[in-house]
């Protein structure tokens, strides 16, 4: 995410707290919705742009430097 690549993964489990669908990344319960999701990316451009754009920003609040800050925070 944090490079701009787009996540489709399966709804369940982490991804589900990580990825909000159809904004920054892609929820699938079935082997359809993954072919169709990853399709849909691959012939426009600009929703790719656009999902890949939100995927990096989300990614931001994993940062190992936002951890550091928090942990650094409590600890004061």
């Amino acid at each position: 995410m944090g490079s701009g690549v787009v996540p489709v993964v399966f709804n369940a489990g982490g991804q589900r707290e990580i990825v909000d669908d159809k904004i920054n990344g892609y929820l699938c319960d079935r082997e359809e919705d993954f072919i169709t999701k990853t399709t849909a990316l691959i012939k426009d451009e600009e929703l790719l742009k656009k999902v890949a754009s939100e995927a990096v920003k989300r990614s931001s609040v994993f940062s190992g430097d936002r951890f550091c800050n928090e942990v650094k925070n409590i600890i004061k």
